[in-house]
């Protein structure tokens, strides 16, 4: 069966004014998280920091019926203050991946982008049913301008 045949995509970007070194740090050390994406409850890395190959295991909230979904990830590319992008591992239930991109617009200003791909089947794990794929994209890309804007509060204080 191919994960991949039921995917939502959403990519989204935000300003933050910060240098690109410092938010790349920040965003892609995945144990923050928990700081500015709000079901996370905890997120572990079996390396010190970051790099290719990491195994990610992320502890979220999905709904009141599934409150502590674990999901771990690899990281697949990692391009030092440019990119780094993890896919869930095969024995998870559902696909999942995201990218997190920085560029440096000047000495103080970043632009972030973050990519998301998720399995629309794990809507029926978290709600015991099946939403419409319009209904389930636009509540994600809410959720991650919702992630992007606390980001931004987070790194600009």
């Amino acid at each position: 069966m191919n994960r991949k045949a039921n995917v939502i995509y959403l990519k989204h970007s935000i300003i933050i004014s910060r240098d690109y070194k410092t938010v790349f740090d920040y965003i892609s050390n995945y144990t923050n998280d928990k700081n500015w994406r709000k079901p996370i409850h905890q997120t572990t890395m079996n390396t010190a920091k970051p790099e290719q190959g990491t195994i990610i295991t992320e502890d979220c909230f999905l709904s009141r019926k599934v409150p502590h979904f674990i999901t771990t990830f690899r990281c697949l590319e990692f391009i030092p203050n440019k990119t780094i992008s993890s896919e869930s591992t095969p024995e998870n239930q559902f696909w999942s991946s995201n990218t997190r991109e920085v560029e440096a617009i000047n000495d103080i200003t970043t632009k972030v982008t973050y990519t998301f791909q998720l399995d629309i089947a794990i809507v029926k794990q978290a709600f015991g049913f099946s939403l419409p794929v319009f209904l389930v994209n636009m509540s994600t890309k809410a959720e991650i301008r919702a992630y992007l804007k606390k980001l931004k509060q987070v790194l600009e204080k």
